[in-house]
């Protein structure tokens, strides 16, 4: 019996060693993520109205309620976003439904990015929670659009693996 503990231990360690490898790939490669993601933002924000704006920073803030953790990923992207925005220090964006509702007064435009913003936001901590994946399929149902969750995993995969396609993602 004695012996038996060698191989579970064993394999033990390997699991809890592959996820902290995991978690501290995902937290070297979130801060450069969000970076790319701001400055490409930075190129759509002088055609966002305000209303756009706040929505598009809504998406970041309704990702971190969705998962009622601030995974330091998702908060660094917020800041950045923030930066690149001219949001109002006083704007509300601590509420999904607000988020939500803000969704059906923007044009076509600031709702493909605001959507976009939320897909990217949803996937930046390295995983997607089933209250993200209802709130995405909410927001784009909102907008009359529907969204492939495989689709979003695949990016998700494609971010744990070092190729996020901000470029792709924003063209599209």
């Amino acid at each position: 019996l004695e012996f038996l503990a060698i191989p579970v231990v064993s394999f033990w360690n390997a699991m809890v060693a592959r996820r902290v490898m995991l978690e501290a790939k995902i937290r070297i490669l979130g801060p450069s993520a969000a970076a790319e993601i701001s400055e490409h933002l930075k190129k759509h924000a002088p055609h966002l109205s305000a209303k756009g704006q706040a929505a598009v920073l809504g998406s970041v803030s309704a990702c971190i309620l969705s998962t009622a953790q601030l995974h330091p990923n998702l908060e660094f992207l917020f800041r950045m976003v923030r930066r690149q925005l001219a949001v109002p220090e006083g704007a509300i964006l601590d509420g999904t439904n607000l988020f939500l509702e803000s969704l059906k007064e923007l044009n076509d435009d600031e709702r493909r990015i605001a959507l976009k913003v939320l897909v990217l936001s949803s996937i930046i901590d390295g995983k997607l929670a089933s209250r993200e994946k209802a709130l995405l399929v909410r927001a784009h149902e909102l907008c009359g659009m529907t969204i492939d969750i495989r689709q979003v995993k695949k990016l998700g995969k494609k971010f744990r693996n070092g190729e996020l396609l901000v470029h792709e993602e924003f063209s599209a």
